[in-house]
């Protein structure tokens, strides 16, 4: 391959794109995020960077004056500006791929943080339903020759849920239960028997 390219044409393109990475580099725009890929100015960068260097080759190519020899001889120059252009399809394909996993992870975030939020309310119907579920139950108990009766319901299960589990909620999902809910139950329990 016969390169016809002089240190000014070299300098001119590596200027562009050393001008390009400062930029890039100073807005943020090598950062890749989930939102659509059209949106980030990275991809069009991949796209028209070795556009516009294949343009500037070719402007080279076409005023060397040596390039207006034969056909095998514009062959031999043209391969290197063509195999610039040629860079646009794996470059994007590259970053597609990349963002693509970016995405890809960005749902999986969502999907657990969506999935934890289905556990506390699965949980918390689950308990309320099983509470709602309990009769009303008298307690009869003497002391002294005198008889006491008392009637014990739970008349709002909701409260008692969020008594119950108070590190519980649907961004952290903990079924860890309030240890003085806790104490009192094992005192009652033994009371009772």
């Amino acid at each position: 391959m016969k390169f016809l390219y002089s240190q000014y044409q070299l300098e001119t393109v590596i200027f562009i794109l050393t001008v390009y990475i400062l930029i890039a580099h100073a807005k943020g725009w090598y950062k890749l995020s989930p939102k659509p890929l059209y949106n980030h100015p990275f991809f069009w960068a991949s796209i028209f960077l070795p556009i516009l260097i294949f343009c500037i080759f070719s402007y080279y190519d076409l005023s060397n004056k040596k390039t207006s020899t034969l056909g095998a001889a514009q062959y031999d120059i043209s391969t290197f500006t063509l195999s610039i252009l040629a860079l646009v399809l794996p470059a994007t394909t590259i970053l597609s791929a990349i963002h693509r996993s970016i995405q890809t992870d960005e749902q999986i975030k969502l999907a657990e943080k969506k999935n934890e939020s289905d556990k506390y309310y699965a949980h918390q119907k689950y308990i309320i339903e099983c509470l709602t579920s309990l009769t009303k139950h008298e307690i009869k108990s003497s002391w002294n020759g005198h008889e006491n009766s008392r009637t014990i319901s739970i008349s709002n299960p909701h409260k008692l849920y969020r008594q119950a589990f108070k590190k519980s909620s649907p961004e952290n999902t903990s079924f860890e239960l309030n240890s003085l809910i806790n104490e009192s139950l094992v005192s009652l329990w033994t009371w009772l028997n």
